[in-house]
């Protein structure tokens, strides 16, 4: 089994939404009333853009922000 975790078109389109919905709900003016009335997407939303920053984000010795991919081959990539 094999996968692919990627920031780019092949993302899976539950997390474009993820922030589209944050966004249409009024977005950081409103964090407050989008958390308490949507707390389970905020949490996913949440945890969703941690994993992002973890491992799908880097940069190089200049300071320079790249978008990297995560690939894997059997068992899971991460917990």
């Amino acid at each position: 089994r094999t996968g692919k975790l990627t920031l780019g078109a092949e993302a899976d389109s539950f997390y474009e939404y993820l922030p589209k919905v944050w966004l249409l709900r009024g977005g950081p003016a409103a964090r407050e009333a989008v958390v308490e009335s949507f707390p389970d997407v905020w949490k996913m939303y949440d945890a969703a853009l941690k994993g992002m920053e973890a491992r799908l984000i880097s940069r190089d010795a200049r300071g320079g922000l790249w978008l990297d991919e995560l690939r894997w081959r059997g068992g899971a990539a991460f917990s």
